[in-house]
Protein backbone atom coordinates (compact mmCIF):
# COMPACT_ATOMS: atom_id res chain seq x y z
CA UNK A 1 0.00 0.00 0.00
CA UNK A 2 2.75 2.46 0.95
CA UNK A 3 6.20 2.76 -0.51
CA UNK A 4 8.79 1.33 1.87
CA UNK A 5 11.04 4.39 1.41
CA UNK A 6 8.24 6.86 2.10
CA UNK A 7 9.20 7.25 5.77
CA UNK A 8 12.85 7.72 4.86
CA UNK A 9 11.99 10.32 2.23
CA UNK A 10 9.83 12.25 4.69
CA UNK A 11 12.56 12.08 7.30
CA UNK A 12 15.17 13.31 4.83
CA UNK A 13 12.97 16.17 3.63
CA UNK A 14 12.25 17.26 7.20
CA UNK A 15 15.94 17.06 8.08
CA UNK A 16 16.79 19.34 5.15
CA UNK A 17 14.14 21.83 6.30
CA UNK A 18 15.48 21.80 9.87
CA UNK A 19 19.04 22.34 8.68
CA UNK A 20 17.95 25.29 6.53
CA UNK A 21 16.10 26.83 9.47
CA UNK A 22 19.12 26.35 11.73
CA UNK A 23 21.43 27.96 9.16
CA UNK A 24 19.07 30.92 8.82
CA UNK A 25 18.96 31.28 12.61
CA UNK A 26 22.77 31.21 12.81
CA UNK A 27 23.03 33.88 10.11
CA UNK A 28 20.47 36.11 11.81
CA UNK A 29 22.13 35.77 15.19
CA UNK A 30 25.54 36.48 13.69
CA UNK A 31 24.19 39.72 12.19
CA UNK A 32 22.90 40.83 15.57
CA UNK A 33 26.18 40.06 17.33
CA UNK A 34 28.73 41.17 14.76
CA UNK A 35 29.22 44.21 12.59
CA UNK A 36 28.40 44.30 8.90
CA UNK A 37 31.92 43.50 7.75
CA UNK A 38 31.99 40.24 9.68
CA UNK A 39 28.61 39.30 8.22
CA UNK A 40 29.78 40.09 4.67
CA UNK A 41 32.89 38.00 5.22
CA UNK A 42 30.84 35.03 6.46
CA UNK A 43 28.39 35.24 3.54
CA UNK A 44 31.27 35.63 1.08
CA UNK A 45 32.97 32.56 2.50
CA UNK A 46 29.75 30.55 2.17
CA UNK A 47 29.29 31.69 -1.44
CA UNK A 48 32.86 30.72 -2.31
CA UNK A 49 32.30 27.32 -0.71
CA UNK A 50 29.07 26.88 -2.67
CA UNK A 51 30.83 27.84 -5.91
CA UNK A 52 33.57 25.29 -5.27
CA UNK A 53 30.99 22.56 -4.63
CA UNK A 54 29.15 23.45 -7.83
CA UNK A 55 32.39 23.41 -9.80
CA UNK A 56 33.14 19.90 -8.53
CA UNK A 57 29.75 18.52 -9.55
CA UNK A 58 29.69 16.49 -12.72
CA UNK A 59 26.12 17.41 -13.61
CA UNK A 60 25.87 20.14 -16.25
CA UNK A 61 22.91 21.83 -14.59
CA UNK A 62 22.60 22.93 -11.00
CA UNK A 63 19.56 24.58 -9.52
CA UNK A 64 19.93 27.03 -6.69
CA UNK A 65 17.03 27.97 -4.48
CA UNK A 66 17.27 30.98 -2.23
CA UNK A 67 14.63 31.50 0.40
CA UNK A 68 13.76 34.85 1.92
CA UNK A 69 11.64 34.30 5.00
CA UNK A 70 10.58 37.10 7.25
Amino acid sequence: MFNTNNHYQLHTARQVELEAEAEEYRLRSSVKKADRNAFRKRVGTKLISLGQKLAQQQEPEAQLVFSARR
